[in-house]
């Protein structure tokens, strides 16, 4: 899991904005001494492992603060371009992992979030593990 989830942080964190687990968004302190997330943009994504050779559907998501969907549909497609002819190979230790689109789901829709000041795009693909 340790070898997939390195994958997972090399793929995400090369689009040129932050990239965290879908759980683990970092905190700041504002002026106020209040907790905050970190500033936007930034990606998030689920950790997913699925068994040897085997493939799972994963899903990420893309925030943007502000109220122009150009910025963040930007950087979808950017990673959607990262995808195109057969997805990605991300060599590991123990094998390597790819990320790919299911050909059978949108890549990208709009998350609606409760801030009218943030855009949220939620992507979705497969990964598929040959490591062991």
């Amino acid at each position: 899991m340790t070898n997939t989830a390195m994958a997972l942080q090399q793929f995400f964190g090369s689009f040129g904005i932050p990239a965290y687990g879908k759980n683990n968004v970092p905190y700041t302190m504002d002026d106020n001494g209040e907790e905050r997330r970190v500033s936007m943009p930034y990606i998030t994504y689920e950790i997913v492992n699925p068994q040897p050779f085997a493939r799972a559907m994963f899903h990420a998501w893309v925030w943007y603060r502000g109220t122009s969907y150009v910025p963040v549909c930007a950087k979808c497609d950017e990673i959607e371009a990262a995808l195109h002819d057969g997805g990605v190979c991300i060599n590991t230790p123990s094998g390597a992992v790819y990320i790919m689109m299911d050909d059978g789901t949108p890549f990208a829709q709009e998350q609606p979030d409760p801030d009218i000041n943030v855009r949220v795009m939620y992507l979705t693909m497969i990964l598929h593990a040959d490591t062991y």
